[in-house]
């Protein structure tokens, strides 16, 4: 079956939409596309980023834990899950003209609603025309005309759903260039928290960034008597206290 905007098969006796409209519609499908995967992505790079920085100031800390770390990892896979969410709803959803409609009727139902009839009547057209039914194409093509005289001057734009793509592209770039910091700064504990993070069922060593030589199980010590205990540190430890 053919789109609303393409013609349909019949020759002479096909109709379809207005140019400008068509174009205008498309645009703002377009539009509602690129705004709701751009809130996706960068919804899913709060979310990973989120969790990586949680456990990156956890492991300065403490030894996060296992389980912490397998949610941090599930809350971050969660995220991730945005983008294939928001295509089947935003893209796969609204393909069609007709369902571009009634995704304009949401915001101005009136001319969603005459929209949608003319997206129909176009659609229908040439399978009306091959049943036999009586309907005159110069009323179709006045009722056409006349929905597209009366939405010519409505913002489409203003329909899109809730646009919040500023804001998510704000708080995305801002945890982005937190986490180049950090691994600017602290490019090895950077790394360590990443492998911590997308493999926490791993006993991965939290990094820390003064590294105590081992001491041994057991030290001797005189009882009852100040005795000094001698730390090394190991040659690859990034912070060497005086004392």
């Amino acid at each position: 079956m053919s789109t609303a905007g393409e013609p349909m098969r019949g020759g002479r006796e096909s109709l379809r939409l207005p140019a400008d409209l068509e174009r205008r519609l498309y645009a703002f499908r377009g539009r509602v596309w690129l705004i709701k995967i751009i809130e996706a992505v960068c919804g899913a790079v709060v979310g990973v980023l989120l969790g990586y920085l949680a456990l990156f100031v956890l492991d300065r800390l403490t030894d996060t834990p296992t389980w912490l770390r397998c949610i941090l990892c599930g809350l971050a896979v969660a995220a991730c899950g945005l983008v294939p969410l928001a295509f089947h709803r935003w893209i796969w959803s609204h393909r069609g003209l007709d369902q571009v409609a009634r995704l304009v009727g949401r915001r101005f139902p009136g001319i969603g609603d005459q929209l949608l009839g003319i997206i129909e009547l176009v659609r229908d057209w040439g399978s009306a025309t091959a049943a036999g039914t009586n309907r005159s194409r110069v009323l179709c093509e006045a009722a056409i005309a006349q929905v597209a005289d009366r939405t010519a001057a409505v913002d489409f734009s203003a329909a899109v759903p809730r646009p919040r793509h500023r804001r998510w592209l704000l708080g995305a770039t801002g945890l982005a260039g937190v986490a180049a910091a950090v691994a600017w700064l602290a490019p090895a504990a950077a790394a360590n928290a990443w492998a911590r993070l997308v493999t926490p069922w791993r006993q991965v060593e939290r990094y820390t960034f003064t590294r105590v030589s081992s001491l041994g199980d057991s030290l001797v010590v005189p009882h009852g008597e100040p005795a000094e205990l001698a730390i090394d540190l190991e040659p690859e430890t990034s912070w060497r206290p005086a004392e």
